[in-house]
């Protein structure tokens, strides 16, 4: 009891957080809408390096999504130690943790997101993938120790001005998370509380942080709220860092007189931590609404396809073969022909094009092609998404360097 009441779950229901919750179901789902399944898969995908890059550009550390990719594709042999491949290994490693988590929630509809094992799972699963250069942390008393994948820590830590809970209390609190968890109703601002709780807990003696965002991700789309996988809370929250950190801290405050909650935490400072959460899920959505809207996404493909006839020499006439994949979900290969009103032998080889540019995807060279969302490419379709200096250096990095 006194753990659950050091946690401070609050029920948050006045009418104008009831309201913001239905308004962001309604355009999660619109925006989940806007395109068939194969292209939300294929879009989610390369979102997953946007999420990685935002998510270590909140802790000051940022690779490139195109580096990212990149490193995605290297073996752990052709890894050279130094600090380019250091931060390169952590967006792979959180990379590949939110494509174990997503598989996870396909796999077990009935798993327990805020239960202590997927928990220490989830940092299992990204710490376990860094080299051991980045498990060593250093404390504000200069000792330094050994991150160990999914253990709880063992000593104290200060966040900021926050002092953490000592040691010793966070499996109580850890339990208190998952028991309170249960009984909220799970509706986006409880969600999105449940993300500094943790915070607040910080159970780990490093990556907190990453596993609070990839806890949210995966709560968020357990219950419907994520458009699977269309927009991003990390780079929502890294667009805001101060105010995020801000908003923590916030949260952080001890309850402030009778009016102010009943348990140990502040609940001014929880509804205005949520209330910042759902501004800054709601400007995402609206963000990645307007990458999708079918008009501009057309005029985006013709350029793009210009640009890919200057950099790489291709044929710029792709654009109609893109657009049917991205809208429809698919290209039948035999409509290559009608859609770029050229003979067979013409459109198989723009189609060819497309696949070999990892644009187009099929699972053999006779089936239906599916889109493929590159990060060089996205860079051009879904302008200001990630911060890139030369789109087309980043095209020729993936396409001409070997």
């Amino acid at each position: 009891m006194l753990a659950a009441t050091r946690l401070s779950f609050y029920l948050l229901e006045s009418p104008d957080i009831r309201e913001r919750e239905t308004a962001l179901a309604r355009q999660s789902g619109e925006l989940a809408g806007r395109l068939p399944p194969a292209t939300r898969a294929a879009l989610a995908r390369c979102l997953e390096g946007i999420n990685s890059y935002y998510s270590n550009l909140i802790e000051g550390q940022g690779t490139r999504p195109i580096e990212a990719e990149r490193a995605l594709q290297r073996s752990l042999a052709e890894r050279k130690p130094g600090k380019a491949d250091d931060l390169a290994a952590l967006a792979v490693a959180h990379i590949r943790t939110e494509r174990w988590m997503r598989q996870r929630l396909k796999d077990e509809l009935a798993l327990d997101v805020a239960s202590r094992d997927f928990i220490c799972a989830l940092h299992r699963h990204f710490v376990g993938q860094l080299p051991d250069s980045l498990r060593v942390v250093t404390g504000h008393d200069g000792e330094t120790a050994v991150n160990v994948p999914g253990a709880l820590r063992t000593r104290h830590v200060d966040v900021g001005a926050h002092r953490a809970p000592a040691p010793e209390d966070v499996p109580d609190l850890l339990a208190a998370f998952a028991e309170g968890w249960r009984h909220l109703p799970k509706t986006p601002a409880h969600l999105l509380l449940a993300h500094h709780r943790f915070a607040w807990i910080h159970p780990f003696l490093d990556g907190n942080g990453r596993v609070a965002r990839l806890l949210s991700t995966a709560m968020l789309a357990r219950y419907g709220f994520e458009a699977d996988g269309l927009w991003s809370l990390s780079r929502g929250l890294a667009k805001r860092r101060d105010r995020y950190y801000e908003h923590l801290a916030l949260a952080d405050s001890e309850r402030q007189g009778d009016f102010d909650g009943r348990g140990a935490l502040s609940l001014k400072g929880a509804t205005q931590f949520a209330n910042f959460m759902l501004d800054t899920c709601e400007d995402q959505i609206a963000f990645m609404a307007a990458r999708l809207q079918i008009e501009h996404v057309k005029d985006r493909v013709a350029r793009f396809c210009a640009e890919r006839k200057l950099v790489l020499g291709r044929d710029e006439r792709a654009a109609p073969l893109l657009i049917e994949a991205m809208f429809m979900g698919r290209l039948e290969r035999g409509a290559a022909p009608r859609l770029l009103d050229l003979g067979e032998r013409a459109a198989r080889a723009v189609v060819s094009e497309c696949v070999e540019d990892g644009l187009l995807t099929a699972p053999s060279h006779r089936g239906d092609l599916t889109p493929v969302f590159p990060v060089y490419a996205a860079a051009y379709l879904f302008p200001h998404l990630f911060e890139i200096d030369d789109p087309q250096a980043a095209m020729r990095e993936t396409l001409l360097v070997a």
